[in-house]
């Protein structure tokens, strides 16, 4: 099978010249054999649909059946979050983060009981994984900002999976060493993680995270800012 090229590297005529061979190809996120069929690309997708309903099963004791619909659509959603949220169109991937942000909220605001016994991992790790794969300034501080809102509206909600997967976030912005993004999470990191409210969720988190959290929400003033930022 020979697939998407049309033109010859050094623009020559090539007689009798070899031609590289392929079980399969991938194009725009859809993988085919070289029988032209789906396949292998159905079993990938069928195996991570499978994983997510084991994913729910084993963070509920009981599941309402209507209940279950929007939570599985909703992590199918994050797995999309997470590709096209490191688009170089700079346009598509802001579109991406405000999605994800408002599905996030409107999941914490309607379902807090639900959101308590589910894996934030799972469910946020599209923010973490922008974060770390976008090279946009703009969408890294967007990821922050609405980090930072979900912190400060519906961070009495969040298990210890949330508080872990929000500090990571954390972690990434300040070794980013730009000073428009830690700000913020400085902020909303000092505000929020040793606040008594969240005590008995933040002080269980595992050594390394909880080691990441010292030094984002460090005990400095605002005026001494600037000198955290440098030490980082």
């Amino acid at each position: 099978m020979r697939l998407g090229r049309t033109e010859i590297e050094d623009g020559g005529y090539h007689l009798y010249a070899g031609i590289e061979k392929t079980e399969t190809e991938k194009d725009i996120g859809v993988v085919i054999d070289d029988k032209l069929k789906f396949s292998d690309h159905l079993t990938e997708k069928t195996n991570k649909a499978n994983k997510i309903v084991g994913l729910i099963r084993r963070s509920f004791v009981h599941l309402e059946p209507e209940v279950f619909k929007p939570l599985f659509t909703a992590l199918i959603f994050c797995e999309y979050f997470s590709e096209v949220g490191c688009s170089p169109k700079e346009d598509i991937a802001l579109s991406v983060v405000d999605q994800l942000s408002e599905v996030s909220r409107m999941f914490l605001e309607s379902g807090l009981e639900m959101s308590r016994n589910l894996n934030f991992q799972e469910f946020w790790q599209p923010f973490q994984h922008i974060m770390m794969n976008n090279t946009w300034l703009c969408i890294k501080n967007k990821v922050v900002q609405c980090v930072s809102q979900l912190v400060k509206f519906n961070a009495i909600n969040f298990n210890k999976s949330g508080w872990q997967t929000i500090i990571k976030v954390f972690h990434l912005t300040a070794t980013s060493h730009q000073k428009y993004l830690v700000i913020p999470a400085f902020d909303s990191a000092k505000a929020n993680i040793g606040n008594p409210k969240y005590l008995t969720r933040t002080a269980s988190l595992d050594q390394p995270i909880a080691s990441s959290a010292g030094y984002v929400m460090a005990d400095k003033d605002a005026e001494q800012q600037d000198i955290f930022i440098e030490e980082l």
